[in-house]
């Protein structure tokens, strides 16, 4: 009589388990966002939007992210005003200039080109804002996510960093301030800076002339990163290395951002703080 190989349950549940891991595929990007009120405020006058798309089909992953801070100033209720004018004009255009065309067509073609959207949307949205909130204006930092790419928008002093998972903290923006430019020619340090009591007198930001020049730019960005945009309200009172500490020792990206926000409080955090974080897995 021959004899027959059988299995357990438990072992033909285990290999049922093993072939499925094999077929799972990774969620590439996760997103979290998270705001904080200083102590010298009772309103918030940041603005931030956050909008990721994934696809998944047979003809591969299509990984899509449109990341946006604002950072409004002027008298009451003008910042806020003239921050979430620009967020919401930022996002509608690069939804309907980038993200449709890419999701419609199967070829890139009917997409016009990243830099050249993004810089002519922020000229546009400065004219709108200057015109109906002469008393406000703002900052505005955008990144949009395809593929393995960052295309960056910048104007003012919100930040865009990249930190890898050994831990290299990198400003991907340059603050558009008078004690940037004193730190670029070498008159400040970075800690005196800190001290300078002008340090956040900005020169560029939307809403305060008829014309802004923009920085717009791209960047290849590694497999496995985090993304973090955040106004002043938390660079100012967190040094980059702690923030790439944070990022990294918090699996948990909600978790990550309400440390972020909760330790610029406990620093005696009075401006408002806003907080975009975005984990990148794979390309």
């Amino acid at each position: 009589m021959a004899r027959r190989n059988s299995m357990t349950n438990s072992q033909i549940k285990n290999n049922r388990e093993v072939k499925l891991l094999n077929k799972l595929l990774p969620f590439s990007i996760q997103v979290c966002s998270f705001q904080g009120l200083g102590s010298k405020y009772n309103h918030n006058e940041d603005s931030i939007f956050a909008f990721h798309s994934n696809c998944l089909t047979d003809q591969g992953e299509f990984n899509f992210g449109i990341f946006i801070v604002a950072d409004g100033m002027g008298g009451h209720e003008s910042g806020e005003v003239a921050s979430n004018m620009a967020v919401r004009l930022m996002a509608e255009q690069m939804l309907r200039h980038l993200y449709l065309p890419t999701l419609i067509s199967e070829e890139n073609n009917n997409r016009a080109p990243v830099q050249e959207v993004m810089e002519e949307a922020i000229k546009d949205i400065n004219s709108i804002v200057f015109q109906k909130v002469p008393s406000g204006g703002t900052t505005l930092t955008t990144v949009v996510s395809f593929g393995n790419t960052l295309s960056i928008a910048h104007i003012g002093d919100t930040r865009a960093y990249m930190i890898t998972n050994e831990g290299v903290i990198e400003r991907l923006t340059e603050d558009q301030t008078l004690v940037q430019r004193l730190i670029t020619v070498g008159q400040f340090t970075e800690e005196e800076a800190r001290q300078y009591p002008q340090r956040n007198v900005l020169y560029n930001a939307i809403g305060q002339s008829e014309k802004v020049d923009p920085v717009v730019f791209i960047r290849r960005r590694p497999e496995k990163c985090s993304l973090l945009l955040c106004s002043d309200g938390l660079w100012d009172v967190i040094e980059d290395l702690r923030i790439s500490e944070i990022v990294r020792q918090e699996e948990d990206l909600s978790s990550a951002c309400r440390m972020l926000v909760q330790e610029a409080l406990d620093n005696d955090g009075q401006d408002n703080i806003s907080v975009i974080l975005v984990r990148f897995e794979s390309i």
